[in-house]
């Protein structure tokens, strides 16, 4: 009996002691002290989402039973205002607390987070916590200067990807990512930002999702990320760290569906793409509340510095919304949210600077905008005329804002996005072109809602594009430049299928065309002249080629293409020392640009620096595991060195079959390299065999020189040299 009661005492001390361990994941038991109330943030973004999509907003479906079950425990923001209808600009007000004016990003292309900003993942960093992200488009890659303060950010989309998810993440990927990472750091109080992308265009919801909301793609890709979220909260749960995490869910924008003649984004400031969720999960509170006071993404970091206690910095532009979290506050005083839209500029149309509170939102452009949200909140009726006074104090308030929030003499929010940079971001409907800055508020120019039809002409062109019907794509752009003659992006896209269809004469004639649009130093030429020296070194034409990619460089000496295309030509004209300096100026531009890396090697390959060129050529692999020429050439070396330590035959002939495997085993140096790599493995037969078919294909496609080195080394095979 006693035995027993020994036994119960030691597992009720043993359930203790594990109740101990969870709890004190949270209270900080575990490494002798009594920590912080907030030990884990989750900063969640799901990009293009809008509120009234999500059940817990009072959309009509169940399209988020996670999120809804979090919101029943939560602080839930009813009207929250993102200072852009852009994913970079307003992830930068997300984790700076400062609107785009004074952060310096405008768009997603040719801009990027400066350093001079200060990111929340930067001050927790400094405060102790580990800083993580998982990252769902290349639009926030490293290069965006969004990473700044992150230890771990993973933003690689590496190896073969489904078509449409090349340069972006389904929402599975970044929770499998996600809660690998809680896993590893539950011990640890830590900032964890996750991004899911997967509502923006194209709407492509895996199954169950796309035959459960055939009828609308959108809602079933927000019904499908949430369940990716509900495995997150999940981890939370099983790890025991739940109840001692802040946890936030957001959007960076909304997506419209034709309101005020706009599809997607991007362009207008009105509430289908202005208006985003905002939902704060405390730790230790499951009361829900919420709240109808207008609020902002600017709000987000210094509503987190205060939970943790932490000196909001005197910079920060948005307030703690901890004020709202009191069971006893309900109201704060009535602000004023600024937003922006600069897209219309790219059409030489006029800017969009908004101003939202409680009641109105005002909006300056060359017909300035009153809507009353109150009784108005599809924005239908403008009273602009009806309500003089209160127009004059928002664009009083407007202008204020823009005077004392505005950082000027900006330098380092703006870049020139390569050519690659910008081809992906047309893939996901957005226009490769620069804006103008005006923040006068003038009334001048052509206004926006003139020209939203074509707006909307251009991303379905940007679309088609990216699905490769060429047809409509010209005829598109046929359209589009009868309506708006001038467009020289547009001039850019269209010699860029004509390029891809071999009419090299008819895309030098767009691509010029292009360059005349524009004035002579305007930044756009830089992509044209790159674009033209392409199709003239195809030609063989290397003079003039030189030529344009040297006048690409003077306008954009970030330029990494024509860097690197430049580097080529020097490369066949001997000229190793020039072409290693315009590769090293690529690469340190763009280090993750594979063709730069590819070139590199083979300079280096050139200068007999073998050990580096190896390094490179599996650089170049390891960014682009699919594509044969590097795969080839680190073969050959691996196969015929000189040097035994170089050599590794089996590595060969994997590297020189995927080369072969990914040309249908038609191209004869691809073939060549087999045979030398069967052969440097001891496999004779197969590389007499090979080297017969490679010299074969190198006859029938008129290879004189090729033949010949082939012949020479069939020879050798057949004596059993090598």
């Amino acid at each position: 009996m006693k035995s027993v009661k020994i036994a119960k005492f030691l597992v009720a001390v043993v359930l203790l002691l594990l109740l101990m361990g969870t709890v004190g994941i949270c209270f900080g038991w575990s490494s002798g002290r009594f920590a912080k109330k907030v030990r884990h943030i989750i900063l969640i973004s799901i990009d293009t989402c809008r509120a009234d999509y999500l059940s817990c907003y009072g959309y009509r479906l169940k399209t988020t039973p996670n999120i809804d079950a979090l919101a029943n425990e939560s602080i839930l923001f009813e009207n929250v205002v993102t200072p852009s209808p852009l994913t970079l600009p307003a992830h930068s007000t997300m984790l700076t607390g400062t609107i785009p004016p004074y952060h310096g990003v405008r768009i997603n292309l040719n801009y990027r987070l400066g350093d001079s900003n200060l990111t929340i993942a930067e001050i927790l960093r400094k405060n102790g916590y580990k800083t993580g992200a998982v990252i769902g488009t290349f639009i926030l890659e490293s290069q965006s200067g969004i990473s700044q303060g992150f230890e771990n950010y993973n933003d690689r989309f590496l190896g073969k990807r489904e078509p449409g998810f090349e340069h972006r993440r389904r929402a599975a990927e970044v929770s499998n990512f996600a809660v690998k990472w809680l896993a590893e750091n539950a011990n640890e109080d830590f900032f964890l930002f996750l991004h899911y992308f997967d509502p923006h265009a194209q709407y492509i919801p895996p199954e169950p999702f796309a035959s459960k909301f055939a009828d609308n793609p959108y809602a079933g890709e927000i019904a499908y990320t949430d369940e990716c979220i509900g495995k997150v909260i999940g981890k939370l749960k099983s790890l025991g760290i739940y109840e001692c995490t802040l946890l936030i869910i957001t959007s960076d924008h909304g997506e419209s569906f034709g309101e005020h003649g706009e599809y997607t984004h991007g362009y207008f400031i009105y509430n289908p793409t202005i208006k985003v969720p905002l939902i704060f999960k405390l730790p230790g509170k499951n009361e829900p509340k919420r709240i109808k006071e207008t609020v902002g993404l600017v709000d987000i970091v210094p509503t987190i510095l205060s939970q943790l206690g932490i000196l909001i910095p005197s910079h920060v532009q948005g307030k703690s919304l901890s004020g709202y979290f009191d069971e006893k506050t309900d109201n704060q005083e009535n602000r004023y949210f600024y937003c922006e839209s600069l897209v219309p500029t790219m059409l030489k149309c006029n800017s969009l600077h908004g101003l939202a509170c409680n009641d109105w939102k005002y909006i300056q452009t060359s017909r300035p905008e009153l809507y009353d949200l109150k009784n108005d909140p599809n924005e239908i009726n403008n009273l602009i005329d009806n309500e003089p006074k209160q127009s004059a104090l928002l664009k009083n308030r407007l202008k204020k804002i823009l005077a004392l929030q505005s950082r000027r003499n900006q330098t380092d929010s703006k870049f020139q996005a390569d050519q690659e940079s910008i081809e992906r971001l047309k893939g996901l409907g957005y226009l490769g072109a620069n804006v103008s800055e005006n923040e006068q508020l003038t009334e001048g120019g052509d206004d926006p809602k003139d020209y939203v039809k074509l707006y909307n002409q251009i991303v379905e062109l940007l679309i088609l594009r990216a699905k490769g019907q060429k047809e409509e794509a010209k005829s598109a752009c046929e359209e589009i430049l009868h309506q708006r003659p001038g467009l020289g992006e547009i001039y850019n896209v269209w010699g860029n299928i004509l390029k891809e269809e071999a009419d090299f004469e008819g895309a030098m004639k767009h691509f010029s065309m292009a360059l005349k649009s524009k004035p002579k130093n305007d930044p756009d030429n830089s992509i044209f002249h790159c674009n033209l020296a392409d199709i003239l070194d195809k030609q063989g034409k290397d003079d003039e080629a030189v030529y344009h990619y040297s006048q690409a460089l003077r306008i954009n000496p970030n330029n990494s293409k024509s860097h690197c295309h430049l580097a080529t030509i020097l490369l066949k004209r001997g000229n190793i020392k020039d072409a290693f300096e315009h590769l090293s100026k690529a690469l340190k531009i763009n280090p993750n640009y594979s063709e730069a890396h590819y070139y590199f090697a083979n300079c280096l390959a050139s200068a007999g620096k073998i050990e580096q060129a190896i390094s490179e050529y599996r650089q170049t692999l390891h960014l682009s595991p699919d594509r044969p020429e590097p795969a080839n050439q680190l073969a050959w070396i691996l196969a015929t060195h000189r040097q035994t330590k170089y050599r590794n035959p089996a590595e060969a002939v994997r590297l020189a079959e995927l080369a072969c495997r990914k040309t249908n085993y038609n191209n004869a140096e691809f073939l060549n390299t087999l045979a030398a790599a069967y052969a440097s493995a001891g496999r004779n037969m197969e590389a007499i065999k090979t080297a017969e078919k490679a010299l074969r294909l190198a006859r029938s496609k008129g290879q004189q020189n090729l033949a010949a080195e082939i012949q020479r080394r069939l020879q050798m095979y057949k004596h059993g040299q090598f």
